[in-house]
């Protein structure tokens, strides 16, 4: 097993106090860590906003003892589709493969996305399913995965029941399914399940165990969502052991990334997020007995 944080767990230090990509990657690799995750984001500012930059970057992080092991993408396919077209979609997700590839990333992780609302069922899927056999040749080519990354959503498609279902229906080892524990996580007094929900939206119930397990043999990348910590240093809004053990039993190698989320203005912006995701690495270590 492998540990990973993602640069969002820091990203209030660069929106708050305007710290570069380089210095998140520097106390990152403080952190007792194998790799890390970075948003295409920060690769759309100098000094890594072009071929040599990638190129930078990868280094950079090789440097510190890291392995930039995922780049996040955010896109909703379906509505993307809609509003342009199947190529044009197809053609901008190659384009985020080549930049994974140029910088030596394993899985390049994006959500399906929504579409619009009042979509119908079998249209989205046909368009995810199209899009999807059309970009796996690519994947393939560039030798980087693509990494369906699903939560608790109340919509359709972006959904860790929905990701095993077009995986299945793909069937391509280049597609896989990214489960966020945020799917998993219960109602709590003190952070109810709407806190990172849209607001309005009733979310839904959290997904069960065993849908956790059956995507866990198509997950060698899973997001292990954290919002708060109490005094022991657990995480008592996940039902973390229950997850961890799934994982230890699951038979196959899986690389964990560290997602804090508790420095998001409606939970504890007060809070040193450094620290806190430092307990979320230490969490994970003990749980999984590595030293």
């Amino acid at each position: 097993m492998k540990i990973a944080v993602n640069t969002w767990s820091l990203q209030k230090l660069s929106l708050a106090s305007g710290k570069s990509l380089d210095e998140i990657l520097e106390l990152i690799a403080l952190m007792d860590v194998q790799a890390v995750q970075t948003n295409v984001d920060y690769t759309l500012l100098p000094p890594y906003n072009s071929i040599r930059g990638y190129e930078r970057l990868r280094r950079r992080v090789e440097g510190l003892g890291l392995e930039l092991y995922s780049l996040l993408v955010q896109m909703n396919i379906p509505g993307a589709v809609r509003l342009t077209s199947i190529h044009a979609v197809v053609n901008q997700i190659e384009i985020y493969l080549a930049k994974a590839a140029a910088l030596g990333c394993t899985i390049l992780t994006m959500p399906p996305g929504d579409g619009w609302r009042g979509i119908d069922y079998a249209l989205g899927h046909r368009m995810l399913v199209d899009v999807f056999q059309r970009v796996m040749p690519t994947a393939e080519q560039y030798g980087v995965k693509i990494g369906l990354e699903v939560g608790r959503a109340a919509g359709t498609f972006k959904t860790p029941a929905y990701a095993l279902k077009l995986v299945k229906a793909i069937q391509s080892a280049h597609l896989t399914i990214v489960p966020d524990f945020e799917a998993w996580r219960f109602a709590t007094d003190d952070l109810p399940l709407g806190v990172v929900e849209r607001p309005g939206e009733v979310p839904p119930e959290p997904a069960s165990m065993k849908l956790f397990q059956d995507c866990l043999p198509y997950s060698p990348y899973i997001h292990a969502k954290f919002l708060r910590f109490d005094e022991a240093g657990e995480e008592p809004h996940f039902p973390v052991p229950e997850l961890i053990d799934a994982i230890k039993r699951s038979g196959s190698d899986h690389v964990l990334c560290v997602e804090y989320e508790g420095w998001i203005p409606d939970i504890d912006p007060h809070l040193d997020p450094v620290a806190e995701t430092r307990k979320g690495v230490a969490l994970l270590k003990r749980r999984l007995q590595i030293k």
